[in-house]
């Protein structure tokens, strides 16, 4: 099945007091880049989150986002020497200005590292850090088999359409041919020196300009590249828009090929619809694993 390059996937759970919310976006990338955002005392578990997301998602630029809510009684702890401190200095500023000292404790309390922040991580958030990041993975992978599902779809179908154009050039290649032969004949017998030629000469020369007019070749390579193009959507293998890419690579090459020795205008508009459907393959191809 083919998977999709972009995603997005979210998981919550809650570990003691806090609720921990992650989230992680996939978007088009030729390597694998991650971007960690996570609350200052979290930046110790991002490389094992990041081993975690590269073992998993492969390829893309993935943007990897934790949020942490407190819920319910969180502990508090207080800065007692700060606290000390701080109010024995607004305490003497008071008796200096003769002000009353009823608002000190308020006022200090109200001071940033009055309060102790909790920086360790303790065994149980890793745990669900774990479980919540491998739980917006599953989701994120899904995401991207269900847009997958949808990028091969519209391979396929635009595949069998370069094919059927092939189909129609294929038919018309004899008649070119033909055509070519009789434009050439008719112009030769036009010549005022029609006496001097050299019929032996002309057929040679004339089996010479034919052949490099011929595109059997092209045909059966472009119909064998366009096989492997669809045998590869078929296979189990995850990441496989590289490969993708070099095949839609080498069928425009025959296209562009047979285009250029078409010498016939029917041709050359199935071409065109042909290069049309190649162009899209490719704008799509950016989005595939």
């Amino acid at each position: 099945m083919l998977h999709s390059m972009t995603g997005y996937g979210n998981a919550t759970a809650e570990a003691g007091f806090k609720k921990l919310t992650m989230e992680i976006r996939a978007l088009n990338g030729k390597q694998f880049d991650v971007n960690f955002r996570a609350p200052i005392s979290y930046k110790s578990e991002e490389m094992n989150l990041r081993k975690l997301v590269s073992k998993n998602l492969l390829r893309g630029k993935i943007d990897l986002f934790l949020t942490v809510d407190i819920v319910g009684d969180a502990p508090v702890q207080f800065n007692t020497q700060f606290i000390h401190t701080h109010a024995l200095a607004l305490k003497n500023i008071s008796k200096e200005l003769e002000l009353p000292n009823t608002e000190i404790l308020r006022i200090t309390m109200t001071l940033p590292n009055a309060l102790l922040s909790e920086t360790d991580i303790s065994e149980e958030e890793k745990l669900v850090l774990n479980k919540i990041c491998k739980e917006a993975i599953d989701k994120l992978i899904n995401y991207r088999e269900i847009e997958g599902k949808s990028l091969e779809n519209d391979f396929r179908n635009r595949t069998n359409s370069i094919l059927n154009h092939l189909e129609s050039i294929k038919l018309l290649a004899p008649k070119r041919i033909e055509q070519t032969k009789e434009r050439m004949r008719i112009s030769l017998e036009n010549l005022a020196q029609k006496k001097d030629i050299d019929q032996n000469r002309f057929e040679q020369e004339l089996i010479y300009y034919l052949e490099k007019l011929d595109i059997n070749e092209e045909i059966v390579r472009l119909y064998h590249n366009c096989s492997m193009f669809l045998d590869e959507l078929n296979t189990d293998k995850i990441s496989k828009g590289k490969k993708l890419n070099f095949i839609a690579q080498e069928i425009g090459r025959e296209i562009n090929t047979i285009g250029s020795k078409a010498n016939n205008q029917q041709m050359q508009r199935e071409v065109v619809e042909m290069k049309n459907e190649l162009e899209k393959i490719k704008e799509q191809l950016a989005n595939v694993l």
